[in-house]
C-alpha cells in the first residue's frame, strides 16, 4: 500500500474511533475530524443521530448516553444530534470526502465517483438518505489560522440550523456556511475533536494538537485513535503537544481493539489556557 492511496483505505483505527465516539460522545452537539481520510469515524458520529428512515421530525433520532451540550444542542439520547465537519488538508481527500458523505463515494462502490448516478439513487433509498444534511466537508491544515476561521464559521452555522428531514427519494444538500447566513466566526466552537491515525509524524504533533485545542469549547473532547504499535512513539509526544495546548489527558474510553490505542482529552471549563 503507498501512500498516495493510503487515504482510500479503512483502516482499523478509523473503525476503533468511530465506536469509541458513538459510546462516550453522547447524544449530540458538533463534531470535527480532523485528516479525516475516507471519513469513517464522522460519517458514523452523523449517522448515529439518524432514525430508520431518516432524521425524526421530533428530534428523537440522537444517540443514547450523555454528553452532549444542553439546551438546543442534543445531549443523553435527545436534542438534534450531531453535526459533523469533515476536513482534510489535501484536496485530493476532499473530493473523496465529498462523494462520501453524499453517499455516492469510494464507500458505496462508486469507484471515485464513476456511477456516481446510480450510487446517488442508491444512497437514498437507504436509511441514511439524510445524512447528508448532517455533514460539512471543508478543507483544514493544522494551524492555518484562515482554515481555522472558516471551521468556526461552518459549526456556528450548523449550530444554528436545524438539519432538514430528507425528502424520500432525495438525497439532501450539506449544511454549509453558505446555506445559512453565518454568524461572525466564534472562538472553540465544536463539542468534540476527531482524529484516526493523525500522530503519523513528530513534526504534525504540535500543529495537530493546537488545532484542536484551538476549536474544541471549554468541556469539550479530543478523541484519537492510532495505530499501535505502528504509531506507539507518538503516544508520550501526543500527549506532551497536547498538554502543551492546554488539554487536559483522561483515561480513554475502553475498547479500541488488538493493534489500536484510543487518547482522549479535554479543554478546562476555565478561561485559563
Amino acid at each position: 500500500m503507498t501512500a498516495r492511496w493510503a487515504y482510500r483505505v479503512v483502516w482499523p483505527a478509523s473503525v476503533a474511533l468511530a465506536a469509541a465516539a458513538i459510546e462516550c460522545l453522547g447524544g449530540g452537539g458538533v463534531a470535527l475530524e480532523l485528516g479525516a481520510g475516507v471519513g469513517v469515524g464522522g460519517l458514523a458520529l452523523a449517522a448515529s443521530s439518524l432514525t430508520i428512515g431518516g432524521d425524526s421530525d421530533d428530534g428523537s433520532g440522537g444517540g443514547g448516553g450523555g454528553g452532549g451540550r444542553s439546551g438546543s444542542r442534543g445531549s443523553g439520547g435527545g436534542g438534534d444530534g450531531w453535526r459533523v465537519l469533515l476536513t482534510d488538508g489535501s484536496t485530493r481527500v476532499l473530493r473523496v470526502l465529498r462523494e462520501n458523505a453524499a453517499g455516492v463515494g469510494v464507500c458505496a462502490g462508486s469507484n471515485d465517483g464513476d456511477n456516481a448516478a446510480a450510487a446517488a439513487a442508491a444512497a437514498a433509498a437507504t436509511p441514511l438518505a439524510g445524512l447528508s444534511a448532517r455533514v460539512g466537508v471543508q478543507r483544514l491544515r493544522w494551524g492555518h489560522a484562515g482554515d481555522m476561521a472558516a471551521a468556526a464559521t461552518w459549526a456556528a452555522a450548523a449550530a444554528a440550523s436545524p438539519p432538514p428531514s430528507p425528502r424520500p427519494g432525495a438525497v439532501t444538500a450539506a449544511v454549509t456556511a453558505a446555506s445559512v447566513p453565518p454568524p461572525p466566526p466564534v472562538p472553540a466552537p465544536f463539542d468534540a475533536i476527531l482524529g484516526a491515525d493523525v500522530t503519523y509524524e513528530s513534526a504534525a504533533l504540535a500543529p495537530l494538537l493546537v488545532t484542536a485545542a484551538a476549536l474544541v469549547r471549554p468541556g469539550g473532547v479530543v478523541l484519537l485513535a492510532l495505530s499501535y504499535p505502528r504509531f506507539g512513539g507518538m503516544v508520550q509526544g501526543a500527549i506532551a503537544a497536547a498538554a502543551a495546548a492546554g488539554l487536559v489527558h483522561v483515561p480513554a474510553p475502553a475498547g479500541g481493539g488488538d493493534g489500536v490505542r484510543l487518547l482522549r482529552w479535554v479543554r478546562p471549563l476555565s478561561a485559563g489556557r
